[in-house]
């Protein structure tokens, strides 16, 4: 029998690169994009791969175990890679995806007739896999989320692209939140820097909430969750959304590549002479012998890139190692989230994680079913 094969496309950005790395140490990696790459690693061989052709994206994907697609943007991209992996019989894994691709892969009727998983990266990724991983620190039943993530970071042109047309394209929904089963939406004052326990300085923070999320609460019984997007620099979010303004107006290829460079000067010239960071926070509450008791949980890491290519790792693995049944999975769905929080820890992705005892909130969990409906 032949040893497994996982072809990465997009091997050259930061996601990419991560991943065929780390794949490297126990798989061969045919690492593809359209630029070619100077030098591989050891057990790395480059493809030079167009995902807009689908004879090279054929070539490409023929003979892997598995395809994990680091290219984006996603909003672009859609289901073409994942439509030739499925036809080449590779299992697909995307570090992002979302609702978007699900969606896609459905329309094009092979949701149900290849191996997918999707969402495989920092958020969407550990955004779904964490909570379902404090929920098992010592709860009989859980209530209530508190989650909030984010940082001083770097971004990607793709990354960047995928933030705008993600927005436009109803990834999430802003100011909203999970109570008793309905999306409440809320506005708030986002004009204060605040400091949230976890967090290395005050930033700005903005409710926002996404179908992971939603299929997060149903699965723990949540009747109430909320998650937060934290910024550093308010200026740099209020660039994204005239980007998206003028995304909707003007939806050119030309016109978002304007956008994304603005964005990411701005985000350079914001991170000159500090240190990037980035961090999760989760807060929740819920019920051990009939007690009421809460637990908070902080990871910390340098950037949110190293989580996402970790992610996406644990799920090229799990399509190599085991059998799995047809169909499309986010990866909270599939991956077990002790052992991912474990890898993380294990291959210093992530500098810290501190899991401590609060406050039971019963205040909040009162306030909350006080709000309106959507």
């Amino acid at each position: 029998m032949s040893s497994p094969v996982v072809g990465v496309v997009g091997c050259g950005g930061a996601v990419g690169r991560l991943v065929c790395e780390k794949l490297s140490k126990s798989y061969f990696v045919r690492g593809g994009q359209r630029r070619k790459l100077d030098a591989v690693g050891k057990h790395i061989s480059y493809v030079q791969v167009d995902l807009y052709d689908k004879e090279s994206l054929k070539a490409f994907c023929k003979g892997c175990t598995v395809i994990v697609n680091c290219a984006g943007p996603t909003y672009m991209i859609g289901g073409l890679v994942a439509a030739v992996a499925q036809k080449a019989g590779a299992g697909y894994v995307d570090a992002f995806g979302a609702d978007f691709l699900e969606a896609q892969l459905k329309q094009m009727e092979i949701d149900d007739k290849g191996k997918f998983i999707i969402s495989a990266g920092s958020l969407p990724g550990l955004s779904g896999l964490l909570p379902i991983w404090l929920s098992k620190q010592g709860f009989d039943a859980v209530e209530s989320m508190r989650a909030y993530s984010g940082g001083r970071e770097a971004g990607s042109k793709n990354g960047c692209a995928d933030i705008i047309l993600s927005s436009i394209g109803g990834f999430g929904i802003p100011d909203a939140y999970w109570n008793q089963g309905q999306i409440v939406r809320e506005k708030m004052d986002r004009n204060e820097k605040e400091f949230i326990p976890g967090f290395p300085e005050t930033v700005y923070k903005q409710r926002y909430f996404t179908q992971e999320i939603t299929r997060v609460a149903h699965r723990l019984g949540l009747k109430e969750a909320q998650w937060f997007n934290v910024m550093t620099d308010k200026w740099i979010n209020e660039l994204i959304l005239k980007a998206c303004a003028s995304q909707m107006v003007d939806y050119s290829e030309y016109n978002l590549e304007k956008s994304v460079q603005e964005i990411n000067e701005a985000a350079e010239k914001a991170i000159k002479g500090k240190a990037t960071w980035y961090s999760i926070m989760i807060e929740m509450y819920g019920t051990v012998n009939g007690r009421q008791i809460g637990k908070r949980v902080v990871v910390r890491s340098k950037d949110s890139i190293g989580i996402s290519a970790m992610v996406a790792v644990c799920a090229a693995e799990a399509l190599v190692k085991n059998a799995l049944e047809n169909g499309t999975l986010w990866a909270f769905e599939m991956l077990n989230p002790v052992e991912v929080v474990k890898r993380l820890q294990e291959e210093k992705v992530i500098t810290s994680l501190e899991l401590m005892d609060i406050p039971f909130d019963a205040e909040s969990m009162e306030e909350a079913a006080e709000e309106g409906v959507l």
